[in-house]
């Protein structure tokens, strides 16, 4: 049982990282401006950030004089301290291996947990911008066609 349960643990692991690799390269490569897989992982997290009173208060707080939310996003880009503040897939990869290597079912399944409990807002945060790049591209591609 042992060997199956952490198979499949892997298994479900290596599907949800590659799922993001995903988002992040569609992020990455097309969206309006090519950017950094570094500066994806910012951006998903400064944006929905900047609306959040915490995101307010620390621009506040921070001196930030600007009037427009592009400006805003970028100068918290700038001046906040992320908690990912790069590219996380090499790590979670890394993770992945210690996973598939354990041979005791009870760690496995924390390791499993602790992975998926600790990146869930940045996987969250990433799969929102792209299925927010996603949506922009479909209306334009509407727009094109006239509808």
């Amino acid at each position: 049982m042992g060997k199956s349960l952490i198979a499949d643990l892997a298994l479900d692991m290596r599907s949800t990282i590659e799922s993001v690799d995903e988002s992040i390269r569609f992020l990455s490569e097309d969206g309006p401006d090519r950017k950094s897989r570094n500066e994806v992982v910012v951006d998903s997290q400064a944006w929905p950030f900047a609306f959040t009173d915490e995101g307010k208060r620390f621009a506040y707080e921070g001196g930030y004089i600007g009037k427009t939310v592009g400006g805003l996003v970028d100068w918290i880009i700038k001046n906040y301290s992320w908690q990912v503040s790069a590219d996380p897939i090499p790590s979670w990869r890394s993770r992945l291996e210690s996973l598939s290597r354990e041979d005791d079912e009870h760690k496995a399944l924390k390791k499993y947990c602790d992975f998926m409990r600790q990146t869930e807002d940045i996987r969250s945060q990433i799969d929102e911008s792209a299925a927010q790049l996603d949506g922009h591209i479909q209306q334009q591609i509407d727009i094109m066609r006239g509808k």
